[in-house]
């Protein structure tokens, strides 16, 4: 294979890694709590907190020295901006920090705080995983409830529990396990409560990814990924030529 098409194939393998990460920032569009990923490209070594993607793997053939540009991809946890709901059970934190969730895989964080309560008057995501209060799963059974900016929840005027809010060091080194939940990447990694986060009730977190942004990204990878299609076929057209010439002479 001639080094114009095996560049133009490994170009075209990363706008489609791009392509992915823009087509699933914009699906999640609506899901509050949603954090974007971004593409990371670096003849260097990956930066910290990043998952090294499929381009990322040299050829080993020493003609082609980087067939491919690094790439991986990071989260962008930056705040998205608060909705509000009116729901009573709708949290959103304004400030770092994550809701602590009970999963079959272990505890889980999260800023997606659309919560609600199942048959056992528990509080839980819309997955149906209890939210962690300080004590552990919290119990609702009452008619108003209050949600204070510190995160106790009043029941009929009665302190029920405390959302267990926790933040991790930044850069932050967590990975995403689906949707909006993340881990830590090591996990003896502990959280603490962060000290200036007010949780809102009544509101959503809404997805940091900017649509018009993505959407110009899009209409970018495509164009990209034709031309270097362009170059594969060119080439490729070249090679042919230059084959059946060369058969000429012979």
């Amino acid at each position: 294979m001639s080094g114009a098409i095996y560049m133009g194939a490994s170009g075209a393998v990363v706008q489609q890694l791009r392509l992915e990460i823009l087509s699933n920032n914009l699906a999640n569009l609506g899901t509050s709590g949603f954090k974007r990923d971004l593409a990371v490209f670096s003849e260097a070594a990956q930066p910290p907190g990043t998952q090294q993607g499929a381009g990322a793997a040299a050829s080993g053939d020493p003609r082609f020295p980087h067939p491919v540009l690094p790439f991986g991809q990071s989260t962008d946890f930056s705040q998205g901006s608060l909705e509000t709901t009116d729901q009573p059970l709708d949290v959103a934190l304004n400030g770092d920090g994550f809701f602590s969730i009970q999963t079959p895989k272990g505890v889980e964080y999260t800023r997606q705080g659309s919560f609600s309560l199942n048959a056992e008057s528990r509080l839980v995501t819309p997955e149906g995983f209890p939210v962690l209060g300080e004590s552990g799963p919290i119990t609702i059974e009452g008619e108003k409830v209050t949600i204070t900016g510190e995160g106790d929840i009043l029941v009929d005027d009665g302190e029920v529990g405390r959302l267990q809010i926790v933040d991790f060091s930044k850069p932050y080194r967590l990975k995403r396990t689906e949707g909006t939940r993340f881990v830590p990447e090591n996990p003896n990694a502990a959280g603490a409560p962060p000290e200036t986060t007010t949780v809102v009730q009544g509101a959503v977190e809404v997805s940091n990814t900017e649509a018009i942004t993505a959407m110009t990204q899009m209409i970018e990878v495509n164009r990209l990924f034709e031309s270097y299609q362009k170059v594969i076929q060119t080439t490729s057209e070249m090679d042919q030529k230059a084959a059946r010439e060369l058969g000429r002479i012979e």
